[in-house]
């Protein structure tokens, strides 16, 4: 899940049902209607899939979408054009991540890249930083100078553009949950570590949105036992429940990603 700013929605796309099948359809939730409105997609789009990467380009004004585990797990990359309804598959044919899920991706809008972190291969958690040049359409994988995130997945990924730096928190190595919180700011510079706040809790979603492009943002939250959650997220990080949305909105599903 990713939040499209030009056009002001939050972007839904694939996560497991209540019986843990992929599902593949797509919605958006406006924010100021409090409506879900299922998203008709013109030509190929990607697998039913959980536990991909979203983030939104804010420069080119696409979604983008790596990864996630369709039976099997993926290192495809794909683009979401909101105004046309359409994907793109723009997988490269050279160098890119491994196969993998649970991985975490943020924009980074000052360097017009992609942060990738993290996920899981099939039999180890990844601790490796790429990045994604969005003019190119081209991963490169970054050695950090100095020290990283613990391997894992799952993360809570943002950019921050007060600081210009991607924020990670959180997340889970195959063993246990993290409570870790880094900066990143590209390959330049090192990533840097924040105190962590253990009075998070680890989950699927990043509960602290640093974006400024509006003064709220929403995010589904779901489990297998419990019904399809919306939550508004205020600039200041508090969150309210938002009831009593005016339209049908998606089936309760698991996992989702931070809307970033």
């Amino acid at each position: 899940m990713a939040y499209d700013s030009a056009r002001g929605k939050v972007v839904l796309f694939s996560g497991l049902d209540a019986s843990s099948a992929a599902i593949s359809d797509m919605w958006e939730w406006d924010g100021t209607a409090r409506t879900w409105t299922e998203i008709t997609v013109t030509g190929t789009k990607p697998s039913a899939r959980n536990d991909a990467a979203m983030a939104y380009d804010s420069e080119r004004h696409k979604l983008m979408l790596f990864g996630g585990n369709d039976g099997a797990l993926k290192q495809d990359m794909w683009e979401f054009d909101g105004e046309t309804g359409a994907w793109s598959d723009v997988t490269p044919i050279g160098v890119k991540p491994s196969k993998r899920n649970r991985v975490s991706m943020a924009y980074d809008r000052m360097r017009a890249k992609l942060v990738l972190f993290g996920g899981f291969d099939g039999s180890a958690m990844s601790g490796e930083t790429w990045e994604w040049d969005c003019t190119l359409g081209s991963w490169a994988q970054i050695t950090p100078v100095s020290a990283s995130p613990v391997p894992g997945g799952w993360f809570g990924m943002d950019f921050d553009p007060g600081t210009g730096r991607t924020v990670l928190y959180g997340g889970m190595s195959l063993t246990d949950m993290l409570y870790q919180t880094w900066e990143w700011n590209g390959p330049q510079r090192p990533g840097r570590r924040s105190h962590p706040d253990r009075s998070y809790r680890r989950r699927a979603v990043f509960t602290r949105l640093l974006s400024t492009d509006m003064e709220s943002k929403c995010f589904s939250e779901g489990t297998n036992s419990g019904p399809l959650r919306s939550t508004r997220i205020s600039g200041s990080g508090s969150k309210t429940a938002v009831s009593g949305a005016r339209s049908a909105g998606p089936s309760r599903r698991l996992p989702l990603d931070s809307a970033t």
